[in-house]
């Protein structure tokens, strides 16, 4: 049997954080909510769709009613689903180091 090499790409290999905010702030934008920076979120990307939408209403001075997050979630994933890799780079140095 051959050896099998697995890589997680999403935030491991591949900066996917652009993507991952316009998501993000396409959702809040749904809400009636201004966006979110980079900074406000970088520490959250990996943490999951919750901890970002939970950011955003957290920094909107909103709270999040637990009955809505799974309709949240749905429009989250719909909206990086849609443009998965429109920003998403590898991080430098990644291609040379996979060659």
């Amino acid at each position: 049997m051959r050896p099998v090499v697995v890589f997680d790409l999403d935030g491991t290999l591949l900066d996917t954080g652009p993507d991952l905010l316009r998501a993000l702030n396409r959702t809040l934008d749904g809400e009636g909510m201004a966006g979110l920076g980079h900074a406000d979120v970088a520490g959250l990307f990996g943490h999951g769709a919750r901890a970002l939408i939970g950011e955003g209403f957290r920094r909107s001075g909103r709270l999040l009613d637990d009955a809505r997050l799974p309709d949240l979630i749905d429009r989250f994933i719909a909206f990086y689903g849609a443009e998965i890799a429109v920003e998403t780079r590898p991080y430098p140095g990644l291609v040379e180091a996979l060659a």
